[in-house]
């Protein structure tokens, strides 16, 4: 009763803020857009996020947020831990919309499991540790909470390794800037940051 009195205030809640959230991307001359924002909700950013389970701005998918901005308007863009969920074919789709909203000075963070790392980080862990359940969660995508309390979690479609993701940019014309991981999970020696401008 109470999770299903939560979603309706949520869906109320996304009801009555979409004009004012549309008119800010429409018209605003600094937006920042946090896309599959999850838990990780930020002051002075939109965020989307598809799943009723989290605080949003915009309860859509992150291709529908970006499409309500204009071209050449956006300033900054959060992928932090979504791409994991996108097929090859669906990542450059988005890449390529996030290039076409970002601004000439815009920039894309992209921030998530390197596969390449996950494997050394999972070869190095000691059985049944805290780093080999970090590990295979960053090739699954599951919260520790959903094993514990056995709820059903939406799983990971592919992993990604840094030069893959590098390949996919340059073929978009993005250049790239490899820095440590800010957001998600950083203290974890298994995930990549990726900043994206166009060229």
């Amino acid at each position: 009763m109470h999770s299903q009195l939560r979603k309706t205030f949520i869906l109320i809640r996304g009801i009555l803020i979409f004009p004012s959230i549309y008119l800010k991307i429409r018209t605003s001359k600094r937006i920042k857009l946090n896309l599959g924002s999850g838990v990780d909700y930020r002051k002075n950013y939109v965020n989307v996020d598809r799943s009723i389970k989290f605080k949003v701005d915009l309860l859509c998918s992150v291709n529908r947020g970006l499409k309500l901005c204009r071209n050449e308007s956006v300033d900054e863009i959060i992928l932090s831990h979504v791409i994991n969920y996108m097929y090859p074919w669906e990542l450059e789709t988005t890449l390529s919309l996030c290039r076409k909203k970002l601004k000439k000075s815009g920039f894309l963070i992209i921030e998530n499991p390197d596969l390449e790392k996950v494997v050394n980080y999972l070869q190095n862990s000691q059985p049944v540790s805290e780093s080999f359940f970090e590990s295979v969660r960053a090739i699954f995508g599951f919260g520790i909470d959903e094993i514990r309390n056995k709820k059903k979690y939406f799983p990971f479609r592919i992993g990604y390794r840094k030069q893959d993701l590098v390949q996919i940019a340059n073929q978009l014309n993005f250049s790239c800037k490899l820095e440590a991981p800010k957001i998600h999970n950083a203290i974890y020696k298994r995930d990549l940051r990726l900043i994206l401008r166009k060229r």
